[in-house]
């Protein structure tokens, strides 16, 4: 056989190249329509169009790919579509969004859709190919402008294109087009990939930062519901009947399964119908799809005289899958010998390419593609991988430069829904885990899946000697805080903590050593504090304390800045494990020494010494030693403002923050107006930052804005703070429109101000509606991380079950619904108390007998002596909601007089203005305030 570019031949207006007595059609592609008159380039952008038809030997497995459309629209899009036309109608001259689902949710046909009707607009859409290359971008931007329309480019899979994406927003910034352009970017999920985006390209970094560029925007699944599930089962079943001639049965399958909200295998289900098959399960769909396949890769092998073809096949579509397709026989058969234990000549490569390239026809210069739709692709990995040449296909991908990205990404998603395939990939990880590993990081933090997990258990599997080539290989990729990347950081610092402590012990007197044992033991606490294990991050940062200390002791001039930092750090991590004591005696102990330090060199050592100052006054603060905090904070004011004062740029926004951080300590003292003031000073410095420059210190106004909203709430300036709390609610909407990853926690957060900014004035209902949309954020980023976000969300959910007993007048049934449920386990002991009390006086409050109120107002009140008072202090109504229904109803279950000397100075600091919600529980729960509310 020749291995000169088989010939060309024009068919219907589309080249098609011949070879080998196969027609073999590439992607048939219709161009953007444009004006004749105008002489204007075609346009580069492409819009695929449906190249299945009967009877031409391709499987029906095409008939899924989303580019057929073959099935009709479905109506249950139409919100989405309806935020994209909003989107591509807004005011920005050029946008960016990304659009991000599971495989098999309709990303693609979704774009397809949107394409179609803006292209009936007049507007210049279309699909961004695969072949082209960021090298590409200048000239294929120039010949998008020259179409003199409003653009909206498409570009699937960016996760893995990001190189292309910042060349061409670089190309269409430095060439503005006097058009509306819209970037509509497709990928299996956002996360760090995209929020790291920005700062890939300084260039670009303006654009991809402001509030043009939006998403990470799930798409939801369409079928919840058993009704839904018909009838795009039917309409489906309806298409695909049509398509291929055969009768629709009338026999509707089990649709419970939750795969089946997905509309992918929906349509897989009704294909497979039609051959009277029923599969129910996700695996056992592809399972049959593939069977389909077998039946074609046979009937184009018959004369092809190559031995066992169907495994050939098999072998060659999965390796082709995992390196993202195949320009020719030839790159193919570069690998073949890796991965297959049936050795073949270039000839019976190209016979085995040549026949399969006509049952998967590809685009551009992939002749021989991945197989599509994406899970049916998957599933034909997984099945090979576990065959018996699985590990020689997994170690050829993942030994080569040229298909580890390729390949992982494949793996990574397919990790995601194929439990069955993890021990075949931990193995083949293993053995290539040095050649593979920076790759693994990179697709980690761009495909969803369980590709991490799986890195550390492969990195677990390693030797010694192993761990320590593959950490010297990641040294540096851990420096930031990464969600995804968190629990492979801390298995390589786990390793690296392993092997200092056996240098250390082999010579145990060496300063080195120690420092470097003292190292990588803080090098570990900060990875387990980053997972949430609290624990043991205090465990080994004691560690890390007592070295430093010994070598402070014998060397104080090189070591005492890094035993003060130790020290600090220890208070840190004791307070977030709600250790308050013991953390205000390390920080005390840091803050001498800083002091020390100081007073030697203030130009080097005073930020440090301010920062000490106010770790200092958190920890006096936790302990209720309210006034000594003031203090020292104070003390840490006065340095920041010396120091802003000579380097504004530098210093002002620490100075802003220990204004706040002033504001809450005098807020805490019950000295109000004071807070008031110094607050609204943190609050100017802020707005001033943020106007100069938004996309570093909006979020920062946020939170002044915010805590000037609670200071005036302590006032009793309920109207006041309500208008500052939603100038904080709509900076933060604004925020997580533009990137929720990063922004929807603190989104949550302002929510849930405003709520009760709402129920201060007694506007429930409303208040309820922000509390939901809270609740739905923190439950959602519960589930993905338990450890931070479960205690959120737990007070969340009671925060709404509360606000839901507010508005309504009357009791459902008896009583205000179910008990509340269990709190989560993950929830930290310290925090766990905290969200006792609330649930205690919750409780209470929708129990519907007079009993049930005094059991659960006693327990709340047993739970409150054991809370910290830097817990107790927010939650101040609700400890009086149970003293003063016990003070009313059961005055001799009180002891002492605690609680009238807290409401005493609640209404004082308020001077007798109390927030409406107090006054509506009284009436509800029949009891009345002491005459101080007078």
């Amino acid at each position: 056989m020749s291995c000169n570019r088989p010939s060309e031949e024009v068919v219907n207006g589309t080249s098609c190249l011949v070879a080998d007595g196969f027609k073999l059609c590439p992607f048939v592609f219709d161009r953007v329509k444009v004006c004749p008159a105008n002489h204007k380039p075609a346009s580069p952008l492409r819009m695929p169009s449906k190249r299945w038809q009967a009877n031409s030997g391709m499987p029906e497995s095409q008939l899924l790919r989303a580019d057929e459309a073959l099935v009709p629209f479905d109506a249950a899009q139409q919100p989405s579509l309806d935020l994209l036309n909003t989107w591509l109608d807004a005011q920005w001259p050029t946008a960016v969004r990304l659009l991000t689902g599971a495989g098999g949710l309709g990303k693609t046909r979704l774009a397809l859709e949107l394409c179609r009707q803006r292209q009936a607009a007049g507007w210049c859409c279309g699909f961004l190919d695969k072949d082209h290359a960021a090298k590409d971008m200048a000239l294929f931007w120039d010949e998008l402008r020259q179409q003199q329309q409003a653009v909206l480019v498409v570009l699937d899979y960016a996760e893995t294109r990001q190189t292309v994406l910042l060349a061409l927003v670089k190309a269409l910034l430095q060439n503005p087009s006097p058009h509306p352009v819209r970037l509509l970017l497709l990928a299996r999920g956002g996360g760090e990939w995209w929020d790291n985006l920005p700062s890939k390209d300084a260039d670009c970094e303006m654009l991809l930062v402001s509030y043009a560029t939006s998403g990470p925007y799930l798409l939801p699944a369409l079928y919840l519901d058993a009704s839904s599930r018909r009838l795009a089962y039917q309409q489906a079943l309806q298409a695909y009947a049509e398509a291929l001639g055969r009768p629709a049965t009338q026999y509707i399958p089990d649709l419970a399964g939750e795969h089946f909200a997905k509309p992918l295998y929906l349509q897989m289900a009704a294909l497979l119908a039609l051959f009277d098959e029923y599969p129910q399960t996700a695996e056992g769909l592809t399972r049959a799809l593939l069977n389909h396949e077998r039946r074609y890769w046979a009937q184009a092998l018959t004369d092809s005289d190559l031995p066992k073809p169907e495994i050939l096949a098999q072998q060659l579509l999965a390796l082709a899958t995992l390196a993202g397709g195949f320009a020719a026989p030839n790159q193919a058969h570069n690998y073949w010998g890796a991965v297959s234990d049936y050795p073949l000549q270039p000839l019976e490569m190209a016979v085995l390419f040549n026949a399969l390239t006509p049952l998967y026809p590809g685009s551009g210069n992939q002749r021989l593609p991945a197989m599509q739709p994406d899970l049916l692709g998957e599933a034909l990995v997984a099945q090979t991988l576990l065959q018996a040449q699985g590990a020689r296909l997994l170690d050829a991908v993942l030994r080569e430069d040229a298909l580890q990205y390729s390949a992982l990404t494949v793996l990574a998603r397919l990790s995601g829904h194929r439990p069955d395939v993890e021990g075949v990939l931990v193995a083949g990880l293993i053995r290539n885990f040095g050649k593979c590993c920076r790759t693994i990081l990179v697709v980690a933090v761009e495909t969803p899946g369980k590709l991490t997990a799986l890195a550390c258990a492969a990195f677990r599997g390693l030797t010694p000697a192993g761990q320590s080539h593959a950490a010297g290989l990641l040294s540096g990729f851990f420096k930031h805080e990464s969600v995804e990347l968190g629990y492979l950081a801390y298995e390589v610092a786990l390793s690296e903590k392993n092997k200092a402590d056996k240098k250390l012990a082999k010579k145990p007197k060496d300063i080195g050593a120690k420092e470097g044992y003292a190292q990588s033991l803080g090098n570990l606490s900060v990875a387990l504090y980053r997972i949430g294990k609290n624990d043991e991050t205090v465990s080994f940062t004691q560690q890390v304390v007592a070295i430093y200390k010994q070598l402070a002791e014998k060397n104080p001039d090189r070591f005492e800045p890094d035993y003060a930092k130790s020290l600090n750090n220890y208070a840190a991590f004791l307070r977030d494990a709600g250790q308050y004591a013991e953390a205000q005696g390390f920080a005390q102990q840091a803050l001498a020494i800083r002091k020390r330090l100081a007073e030697k060199n203030p130009d080097r050592f005073e930020p440090d010494y301010a920062s000490s100052l106010s770790s200092y006054a958190s920890c006096l603060s936790d302990a209720g030693q309210y006034a000594e905090a003031q203090g020292f904070v104070q003390q840490a004011l006065a340095i920041r403002k010396r120091l802003a004062e000579k380097n504004p740029d530098r210093f002002e926004p620490d100075h802003a923050s220990s204004l706040s951080s002033y504001a809450n300590r005098l807020g805490e003292a019950g000295q109000y107006a004071e807070a008031l003031g110094f607050a609204q000073q943190a609050l100017a410095i802020r707005k001033r930052l943020a106007e100069k420059n938004p996309d570093r210190f909006e979020p920062d106004h946020a939170i002044s804005l915010n805590n000037y909203a609670n200071r005036l709430s302590d006032a009793g300036q309920y109207a006041e703070a309500q208008g500052f709390a939603q100038q904080a609610l709509a900076i933060r909407k604004r925020l997580v429109e533009k990137n929720p990853d990063r922004f929807e926690p603190d989104y949550a957060v302002s929510l849930n101000n405003y709520a009760n900014s709402l129920s201060d004035v007694g506007q429930y209902a409303e208040a309820r509606g922000f509390a939901q949309q809270a609740l739905a954020i923190d439950e959602r980023l519960a589930v993905k991380t338990p450890a931070r976000y479960e205690f959120d969300a737990y007070s969340s959910y009671c925060n709404m079950r509360f606000l839901h007993w507010l508005a309504e007048v009357k009791p459902v049934n008896s009583g205000w619904a179910e008990p509340l449920p269990p709190l989560p386990s993950a929830i930290a002991a310290h925090q766990q108390a905290l969200l006792k009390f609330y649930a205690a006086v919750l409780q209470a409050c929708l129990a519907v007998s007079p009993r049930q109120h005094s059991e659960g107002f006693q327990q709340a009140l047993a739970v409150w002596q054991a809370l910290a008072p830097a817990q107790q202090n927010p939650i101040l109504g609700y400890y009086l909601c149970a003293w003063g229904w016990l003070n009313h109803h059961e005055p001799t279950a009180l002891t002492g007089s605690a609680g009238a000397e807290v409401w005493r100075r609640f209404c004082q600091q308020r001077q007798g203005r109390l927030p409406h919600w107090l006054y509506t529980v009284a009436e509800r729960l029949n009891f009345t305030w002491p005459d101080e509310a007078a």
